[in-house]
């Protein structure tokens, strides 16, 4: 599945300090899901909303003043 596929490889790209190319990312994850019949731009649109997810502070670690 497609978005199982994403999820993985973000916690992937998370653990890593490789570069990450979004763009062949999303290409190489489309070839691998052919049944999705998506674009790559709506990949990369998943793909860059996730990282801003995952990317923003816990509650608990937003200082209060």
């Amino acid at each position: 599945m497609l978005a199982m596929d994403i999820a993985d490889r973000l916690r992937e790209v998370a653990s890593s300090a490789r570069p990450f190319d979004i763009e062949s990312e999303a290409r190489h994850l489309i070839a691998r899901h052919p049944e999705a019949h998506v674009t790559v731009n709506e990949v990369i649109e998943t793909l860059t909303q996730e990282i801003r997810i995952t990317r923003r502070p816990m509650p608990e670690q937003v200082s209060h003043f």
